[in-house]
């Protein structure tokens, strides 16, 4: 720990709505981070269960913690007001149904600081039960410095990742298992009301780092259940996927990748 500044703080970024059976455990996993220089900024994105007041009691017993109470908007207008709200140079994002491992913060961090990457990515394990995760929490990496092997990603090779088979695509185009810069929001926000918001920028985002490094430990705990955004089968999300997919291409276009 002593090879590598730890000075640095980092915003961490909650959208929730309607969560109180699934935030606290989030949030417990996040307050316990080996990496402990954050601040969790928790938006409220207009709950009308017991989610605002257990983000309001977190703020209470933790000065890290920051909540923020708005009109239900979304998931990207919750994440554009976190990073709105946050005061630091790195941002991560963790959705409130999913949990992360205690070294997650630390290892990303450690691997950014390694690379000099401006996005570090670690891997993701879906949980569909508690026999899950009590078999990943008796895996987890308690030191950074032992993850393995780090990959970094520079130019055209970085973009292609997004196109690589299933399932090395989707955890790349995911956001919430990164470690990200805050120059790389410059001149990028989520799509407000559309479904599949990580489509839409993940190609951007890439575009704008110098570097991207990944290691495969997954230190992030995406819990996959029925009545997630993910599960619903739309119109309404086909043809966001859709629209992600043509921004995608318009976007190598014009930037002029082939």
């Amino acid at each position: 720990r002593d090879i590598y500044n730890m000075d640095c703080l980092v915003s961490i970024v909650i959208p929730t709505f309607n969560a109180e059976k699934k935030l606290i455990r989030c949030i417990n996993s996040i307050t316990s981070q080996s990496y402990s220089n954050i601040e969790i900024i928790i938006i409220d994105d207009g709950s009308t269960d017991s989610t605002g007041s257990i983000c309001d009691e977190y703020a209470e017993k933790d000065e890290r913690v920051k909540v923020i109470h708005q009109e239900n908007g979304g998931l990207s207008a919750a994440r554009n007001a976190g990073m709105e709200a946050a005061t630091t140079d790195y941002y991560v994002f963790v959705d409130a149904d999913d949990e992360i491992l205690p070294t997650m913060i630390d290892t990303l961090w450690y691997v950014m600081q390694e690379t000099g990457a401006d996005i570090s990515q670690c891997g993701l394990q879906p949980i569909f039960g508690i026999e899950d995760r009590e078999g990943v929490h008796e895996s987890k990496v308690f030191n950074p410095k032992e993850v393995g092997d780090i990959e970094v990603y520079e130019g055209n090779e970085k973009l292609l990742k997004i196109y690589d088979l299933k399932p090395w695509s989707w955890v790349c185009v995911v956001q919430w298992n990164k470690l990200f810069k805050k120059s790389i929001f410059d001149e990028i926000r989520f799509p407000q009301g559309a479904y599949h918001e990580d489509e839409y920028v993940i190609h951007r985002e890439l575009a704008a780092a110098d570097k991207f490094a990944y290691v495969k430990t997954p230190l992030y705990m995406y819990y996959k259940h029925d009545g997630g955004i993910t599960a619903l089968k739309t119109a309404k999300r086909k043809h966001d996927v859709i629209e992600a997919m043509l921004d995608r291409v318009k976007f190598f276009q014009e930037e002029g990748y082939q």
